[in-house]
């Protein structure tokens, strides 16, 4: 069993990311998404995006192809809620563009699309004055078949609990990453994966953590689980 998590941070900078992640065959996707104002902030400037279709394989059966995104409105500036929303309404369709591709073009036409999203932001933060300083994070996953499509920008974050092994799949672009150097993030969400029988109480348990933490930003998770 694999189970799949991504959580949100502070953005600094744009940068594309893309690598494929091999995955063991599985039957059934379960997933839940969960998001919140936190403590401290007056809006939400998170976003997040779930598109799941079907697609018949060779062998007649039915696989699910799911679009899971999160991101995260840059902390502090002007429009972040706008930026985040803008990039998660930009990624809609694309399931259904993918349905039966190669994994190549899923890529490049992922890569594509981030770069889309860019645009979309810059031109938007050009022509809107209080939103020149604009931007999000923006961390993608795309489960096809048997392969993990990711596309990352900024200090979101993938996970994947393999059996009792926790890794993060993506690399924060960013400089600060206290929680990850202390050892502290990585082993709480693995305690929480291991502990969950549902994704939604994952994902509910993860959202609790943060706000405990002091909930000084949005907090928003999804959590997929692969059996």
């Amino acid at each position: 069993m694999i189970r799949l998590c991504s959580t949100l941070g502070i953005s600094v900078a744009f940068y594309l990311h893309m690598l494929f992640a091999s995955m063991s065959h599985f039957m059934q996707i379960t997933y839940a998404a969960v998001t919140d104002l936190g403590l401290k902030r007056k809006r939400n400037e998170d976003a997040y995006l779930i598109e799941k279709r079907k697609l018949r394989g060779l062998s007649g059966v039915q696989q699910d192809i799911l679009l899971l995104g999160v991101a995260d409105g840059m902390g502090g500036h002007a429009c972040g809620d706008v930026a985040s929303t803008m990039a998660c309404d930009s990624l809609t369709g694309l399931a259904d563009e993918s349905t039966g591709e190669q994994s190549v073009v899923i890529e490049r036409r992922m890569e594509e699309r981030f770069f889309q999203i860019d645009t979309v932001l810059r031109n938007y933060g050009a022509a809107e004055k209080n939103c020149a300083d604009m931007g999000t994070t923006l961390s993608v996953l795309f489960l096809l078949s048997e392969k993990g499509l990711i596309a990352h920008v900024g200090d979101s974050r993938i996970y994947r609990l393999r059996n009792t092994t926790l890794q993060r799949l993506t690399t924060d672009h960013s400089f600060i990453q206290e929680l990850i150097d202390k050892g502290l993030l990585s082993e709480e969400i693995k305690t929480v994966l291991e502990a969950s029988p549902t994704p939604q109480k994952a994902a509910e348990h993860l959202l609790h953590l943060a706000l405990e933490r002091g909930g000084r930003d949005n907090a928003t998770a999804i959590v997929a689980f692969l059996e």
